[in-house]
């Protein structure tokens, strides 16, 4: 099986299995892959980096809501 390796520091890094390879592209500005794992479900990277993963996505998304409630409150 492929893996994709993202490594954003000498000391730190994480790999996933490409369980299946669902789009690619390359332009002037950003290099996109979506591929999906069986353990994250689909998963996002741009230029290198992982953005989000399936499992995850819940995290984004609480972040975004609760930034929004502390706009609105008085």
């Amino acid at each position: 099986m492929p893996t994709f390796t993202e490594t954003l520091y000498l000391a730190y890094g994480q790999a996933f299995r490409i369980d299946e390879r669902r789009h690619e592209v390359k332009t002037d500005y950003q290099h996109r892959i979506t591929f999906h794992n069986a353990r994250c479900g689909r998963v996002m990277v741009l230029d290198g980096v992982v953005q989000t993963t399936e499992k995850n996505a819940f995290i984004y998304h609480e972040m975004m809501a609760h930034e929004h409630h502390s706009f609105f409150a008085p």
